[in-house]
């Protein structure tokens, strides 16, 4: 187990090592502050075992970094990792059978949407629940559910960590995606009526990172507050989406790399202005 000085020591060695921006940053961000809260917890309770979900964990999951930094504490973590991509568990799977030796329980990979009515994880309750760059790629009027089903997630004394960024890739798998700055996700979770705040990261300007306290009651799917906020939202995302057309259709001669992203551009505009009226009419 590491004493306080030694913990800051290696955090301190997280957040000085060099790596290529943004994503660089957003892996830096992500190391420091899940082995940070981890480190935390297991040396403040030695006897405790601690649940982790994982949402949407895809390439970078939190058991990677179990695997590389917390190797003497395999006995006391319980790892259950959730995406809807089915490479990515089949990928976290051989991950695991590389290290597969000294677990209290095998973590457990599975393909699943934490939105959908129910969810593999849905029996259980976990002391960390991790949602590691994967807000953006869930809809604006779906965010409010997805805070819930996090907040439903986490026992009382857990919380839940989003890390995420802020200025986005601009490749195809992310064109319409919608990111977030800290104080819109901060608005948002405090306009549902959960108890957030935002955590301060030295020197990063292309990551955030919020906290949600798992004794937070879960509030009904929205208020009017969380309304306006999402409305703004989907609004500036309609309108990227209509620039982002507009630049495509004007080109004249469309090849097929355009026409895939035209037809993701039409879709989501489809989907943005859907939401949009039923948030006009009151419903979610």
């Amino acid at each position: 187990m590491l004493d306080d000085t030694q913990l800051c020591a290696e955090l301190l060695r997280y957040l000085n090592a060099p790596r290529p921006q943004p994503c660089g940053e957003y892996d830096q961000v992500r190391e420091m502050l899940v082995c940070q809260e981890l480190m935390s917890s297991l040396n403040h309770d030695p006897e405790r075992q601690i649940r982790i979900l994982d949402v949407g964990f895809g390439e970078r999951s939190v058991f990677r970094l179990l695997v590389s930094h917390f190797n003497d504490d395999r006995q006391r973590l319980a790892y259950v990792g959730l995406d809807s991509s089915i490479d990515a568990v089949s990928r976290a799977r051989l991950v695991f059978e590389g290290n597969s030796g000294g677990w209290h329980e095998p973590p457990v990979f599975e393909v699943g949407d934490i939105l959908a009515d129910r969810s593999p994880a849905e029996d259980n309750k976990f002391d960390f629940v991790f949602l590691l760059n994967t807000l953006h790629e869930i809809p604006a009027h779906r965010c409010i559910d997805l805070l819930t089903k996090l907040v439903q997630k986490t026992c009382s004394n857990g919380r839940v960590l989003i890390i995420d960024m802020v200025a986005l890739p601009t490749g195809q798998e992310e064109l319409c995606a919608i990111s977030w700055s800290a104080q819109e996700v901060l608005d948002l979770a405090k306009a549902g009526g959960f108890r957030a705040s935002v955590i301060p990261i030295e020197r990063a300007v292309s990551v955030f990172a919020l906290e949600i306290d798992g004794e937070s009651s879960v509030p009904p799917p929205e208020t009017d507050a969380a309304s306006a906020i999402l409305r703004t939202k989907l609004l500036s995302n309609l309108d990227r989406l209509m620039r982002a057309r507009a630049e495509i259709t004007t080109q004249g001669a469309v090849d097929n790399e355009q026409a895939l992203r035209l037809v993701k551009i039409l879709g989501e505009t489809a989907i943005t202005s859907d939401a949009l009226r039923r948030l006009e009419r009151g419903g979610t």
